[in-house]
């Protein structure tokens, strides 16, 4: 008799299908793995996004600048520059002066 045994519809392909383990339908991820980037794609949308970023990094920096700017002029006081000489203050700028 025969060696095999003949299944219709059944195939290796099939066969070898039905032996991998199952995934219950709750555990199958839904869910997009890697959101999608909307601006991708649409040259529009990427030079508006760039504008953004860029106004956003000079407004950040404009406003570090306005307090290194305040800081330094708060270090200076009227009372400090009013006891300055300014003449023994020349004099000694002269001296560097001739040293070079």
């Amino acid at each position: 008799m025969g060696q095999m045994i003949k299944i219709p519809g059944v195939t290796e392909k099939t066969w070898f299908l039905n032996s991998l383990p199952r995934i219950p339908a709750d555990d199958k991820g839904k869910e997009i793995l890697v959101e999608k980037d909307p601006v991708k794609g649409n040259p529009a949308k990427e030079h508006y996004s760039l504008i953004c970023a860029d106004i956003d990094l000079l407004v950040d920096l404009r406003a570090k600048f306005i307090d290194e700017v305040a800081t330094f002029f708060h270090y200076f006081s009227l009372k400090k520059l009013a006891s300055i000489n300014f003449e023994e203050m020349y004099k000694k700028e002269e001296q560097v002066l001739s040293w070079g």
